[in-house]
């Protein structure tokens, strides 16, 4: 996904920048042993899901979905609904 100062940013809801992974890493519960997300090209269906919380990225520009690299692979998406916390956010 792309951040608001236009970087391709590599990493998913629940999960630090640096990672480069997804929330199930962070904390040692993805299906796949070793995998950085859920979604590990294993044939199964599965879902990577969790907040964006690093506030310097925020909002989230763009989102990219594409090749995954496997043979024969399918995968699906959504985004939302978006919720803002904060100061400034509406009550």
């Amino acid at each position: 996904w792309q951040n608001r100062d236009w970087e391709v940013r590599e990493y998913w809801g629940g999960a630090t920048p640096e990672s480069k992974a997804c929330g199930c890493f962070m904390d040692n519960s993805c299906a796949v042993h070793n995998a950085k997300c859920n979604c590990a090209n294993d044939k199964q269906l599965r879902i990577d899901e969790g907040y964006l919380t690093h506030t310097p990225d925020l909002p989230m520009t763009k989102f990219f979905a594409g090749d995954t690299g496997g043979a024969i692979e399918v995968g699906y998406h959504t985004l939302g609904p978006f919720t803002c916390y904060g100061e400034n956010s509406p009550e």
